[in-house]
């Protein structure tokens, strides 16, 4: 992926006729507005080009949901790749996947993606490939702290969980202090 997941923002000036921003800009409505809101009357607006342009890239909007579905695997993939290689700690490997997830804004398209599989198969197995990509980096990481296969991916799955409660407004998630406790929570290692 050329771009880091969320990144819409960065790209200006009618440089919008790349299928990768038509995606982009998906993702940015389906975080705002929701699946319905997926119209090739207002990614056109977005983009601030004709809907002439849409239809170069896509054949119909049904192509395109189905790239748009297909994309957020992709970006969850393309986030683990950047969140695992600058360093073998795995502490700090949590910490960079927070900060780039927080970044591009993974956890409101999450419970977007959540609410459009609902209804579409598409978006149902691209979410589940991309939960199970999370749950996966996440264990790695809990395994690289000494926890055994099940307690790893248990406690990935959690954290998975966690993260998808704090973008649906509760309160204690939204605090610092709880969000670190829970973490030293999933990190402690129960004497038998």
């Amino acid at each position: 992926m050329a771009n880091e997941p969320g990144s819409t923002s960065r790209l200006l000036n009618g440089k919008w006729r790349d299928p990768e921003h038509w995606i982009q800009v998906g993702q940015d409505l389906l975080r705002d507005e929701g699946f319905h809101a997926l119209r090739v009357a207002k990614l056109s607006k977005r983009l601030n080009v004709t809907s002439g342009s849409f239809y170069y890239h896509f054949k119909n909007l049904d192509s395109y949901l189905e790239r748009l579905a297909e994309a957020y695997a992709s970006d969850i993939d393309s986030l683990i790749r950047l969140s695992s290689g600058k360093t073998d700690d795995p502490l700090e490997r949590l910490r960079i996947l927070g900060r780039r997830s927080a970044r591009a804004d993974i956890w409101r398209l999450s419970t977007a993606m959540t609410v459009w599989a609902v209804s579409d198969g598409r978006a149902a197995k691209s979410l589940e490939q991309g939960e199970d990509l999370m749950i996966n980096f996440l264990g790695d990481i809990f395994r690289a702290f000494g926890f055994d296969d099940h307690a790893s991916m248990l406690r990935g799955k959690m954290l998975v969980s966690l993260n998808l409660s704090h973008t649906v407004g509760s309160k204690a998630l939204r605090d610092r202090d709880y969000r670190r406790s829970a973490l030293e929570l999933l990190l402690e290692h129960k004497n038998p």
